[in-house]
């Protein structure tokens, strides 16, 4: 009975949020059935886990991480479990603390392919050389299968390594050629290298086997980057409807009715956005899963990282140009101009890539004539916002 239970709620985890709640049910009584069941404690606490990234309430990630405990405590050999503990550890920011568990569960099975990509992840996030060495070796170990392909290609795209990434992500769409996170991850790519025609097809395909929230909303940012913006609105206004949207869809789409001169429903958008951010937010860092690639495309998510010929830390280059793009966003929303081209300019030396920065109705808007505010005497520029006047968009990283 309980050996049944478990199975059926193990199925209905791998629906993702669609099943989550049916699996809690099932798992639930599985562990009713038999306290001593590890393996149904651990599912269990992958099921809460799962439900507080769905639904945001801290109550479910707290009972992840005493039902994970609780696992543990009954058979510490299970890699499931140590897997499981890791990626709650994740979900409140505790890396180290994810990591060892991680590594735990590769010492109970060397074999626990989600275990070495996790690992892989939280070394990436924690900054650790030994990052590509595990994505690597979750490759070699199961050589034809698409998730390790596509997580080390994600990986060499975020590292701007396009060449490398698209070997290893082609290797994917040959094995898994209809898999929706092989189509996102191979169109991301497809876009940040300016093949667009490229990437709207696969993402078309994509689509052709199912919409989805994340689909809709990368298509709609490969038009915007082709200036076809007329074919982006509609693209955001059906991803908004689609399961999983979220306050990211919804502020894109607030974004092109801004861009398209549509202010009323711009301002209703972006207030919808802002509640359903409101409502997801809460008091615990780093609170999300690492992202495929394409994800989400945005002006502002640019992964492209030096080899640290600056000195500084590749994610910390990443920080300050996603700050410097942000408050330039905001410059410009509040009507200063001149601000916000100081921003954006000081964004593109920090490592935005042309399509990211130049793509976008914000950006190029933002190199026209500063204008001026009441109370001012003339919109005053610094040289560099001289310099980004004059020069295309893609050679505004020249300004100094």
């Amino acid at each position: 009975m309980a050996e049944e239970l478990y199975l059926r709620g193990r199925g209905y985890l791998s629906r993702g949020a669609a099943g989550v709640d049916a699996a809690i049910d099932s798992l639930q009584r599985a562990q009713q059935a038999d306290r001593q069941f590890a393996l149904a404690a651990a599912a269990l606490s992958d099921a809460y886990r799962q439900k507080y990234i769905a639904s945001r309430d801290p109550a479910f990630i707290a009972l992840a991480q005493s039902v994970g405990d609780e696992a543990i405590k009954l058979n510490s050999a299970i890699a499931y479990a140590h897997v499981v503990r890791g990626a709650s550890y994740r979900e409140t920011g505790q890396q180290e603390r994810a990591i060892r568990e991680f590594q735990a569960a590769l010492e109970a099975d060397p074999a626990a392919l989600n275990a070495r990509r996790r690992l892989a992840e939280a070394y990436e996030r924690r900054d650790r050389p030994e990052a590509e060495d595990s994505y690597r070796q979750g490759h070699r170990l199961v050589s034809r299968y698409w998730a390790p392909l596509v997580a080390f290609g994600s990986f060499l795209i975020r590292y701007g390594r396009y060449a490398e990434a698209e070997s290893n992500l082609l290797t994917a769409a040959q094995n898994a050629p209809d898999n929706a996170r092989v189509i996102g991850n191979l169109a991301g790519l497809y876009a940040l290298t300016e093949r667009f025609a490229a990437a709207e097809a696969e993402l078309v395909r994509g689509l052709d086997a199912g919409p989805s929230a994340i689909g809709l909303n990368n298509l709609a940012w490969v038009y915007i980057y082709q200036g076809r913006i007329d074919k982006a609105v509609p693209m955001l206004e059906q991803a908004v409807k689609s399961p999983g949207a979220d306050s990211t869809h919804w502020s894109n789409l607030a974004r092109v009715y801004r861009w398209t001169n549509q202010r009323v429903q711009a301002k209703t958008t972006y207030e919808a956005a802002i509640k359903l951010a409101r409502a997801k937010s809460v008091s615990i860092p780093e609170t999300h899963e690492s992202e495929p690639t394409s994800r989400r495309f945005s002006p502002r998510r640019s992964e492209r990282r030096s080899a640290g010929r600056d000195g500084q830390h590749p994610r910390t280059r990443t920080h300050r140009r996603l700050r410097a793009f942000q408050v330039g966003v905001v410059h410009e929303l509040t009507g200063d101009r001149a601000g916000a081209l100081t921003a954006l300019g000081a964004a593109a030396r920090g490592g935005y890539s042309a399509v990211e920065f130049a793509g976008t109705p914000t950006s190029q808007n933002a190199r026209g004539s500063a204008v001026s505010r009441p109370g001012d005497r003339g919109a005053q520029t610094s040289p560099a916002v001289d310099c980004a006047r004059r020069l295309p968009a893609w050679l505004m990283s020249k300004c100094s």
